[in-house]
């Protein structure tokens, strides 16, 4: 009996797609710190007066184009080769990729998984963002 390939393995590709989940939930909480930061203790009047305003204001937008992109792709519906997190969530709801991750504490998390992500999927922001995100 030989290897199936990584496409066939759904419960490999639901641990990809969770490890890129988490690097994205990382640059996602450093970019909002940027952005916050940018916005305080007077850091664009400094920025201004030393000639470098427009290159701020450059910097913002690609910063929460980035933001956008990365919080927009999580919900994006799968498509062949994808490993976001909604590729996660589809692999999921096989009841036969669910089991494998259904021992230990595995039950509570996932139980905790699909409350968040239903949060997640019903927050009224997310039909701006994906708008944002089509239109740039």
């Amino acid at each position: 009996m030989t290897a199936l390939p990584p496409q066939q393995r759904p419960a490999e590709t639901v641990r990809k797609a969770a490890d890129l989940a988490l690097s994205d939930a990382v640059e996602i909480t450093l970019l909002i710190a940027l952005i916050q930061g940018q916005n305080t203790n007077g850091i664009n009047g400094e920025l201004d007066k030393a000639g470098a305003g427009r290159a701020a204001v450059v910097l913002r937008n690609a910063l929460i184009a980035r933001l956008v992109m990365l919080i927009a792709r999580a919900y994006s519906n799968p498509k062949h080769g994808d490993l976001h997190l909604h590729v996660a969530v589809c692999l999921l709801k096989d009841n036969m990729t669910r089991q494998i991750f259904l021992s230990g504490n595995g039950a509570g998390k996932l139980a905790t998984f699909d409350k968040h992500w239903a949060k997640c999927r019903g927050d009224h922001r997310l039909p701006a963002i994906k708008d944002f995100r089509d239109k740039y």
